[in-house]
């Protein structure tokens, strides 16, 4: 039979997850074979992100997840170190980035 008398109404609610942003990072050298690290990060939906640090030396980290971890070379400390980052919201967004630190070596004059 023509019309059943059935109607109905949906909503239907879409979000769109952005991804987040490394917008900087860097290295503090603290001394002897010592880095901060750091990174500003945004989120433009407001997700807490999680960050994931790795490197290509020697050495270890205190925090690889914490936002400003210290990572002490092995020496002697290599000539160039690439600095990973991994960043994650949570909701699949993510967003990598690499720092390459170059070091040489400093003449110390006796007295």
């Amino acid at each position: 039979s023509e019309g059943s008398g059935i109607s109905g109404q949906a909503t239907a609610e879409i979000r769109i997850n952005h991804n987040p942003v490394i917008v900087s990072m860097s290295a503090e050298w603290l001394g002897q074979n010592l880095q901060r690290l750091s990174a500003q990060v945004t989120d433009r939906d407001g997700d807490p992100v999680s960050l994931a640090w790795s490197v290509d030396c020697a050495g270890s980290f205190d925090d690889p997840q914490a936002a400003n971890p210290q990572f002490a070379y092995d020496r002697p400390v290599p000539p160039t170190c690439t600095i990973h980052l991994d960043v994650n919201d949570g909701q699949g967004g993510m967003h990598d980035g690499d720092l390459i630190l170059s070091f040489s070596p400093v003449e110390v004059e006796s007295e």
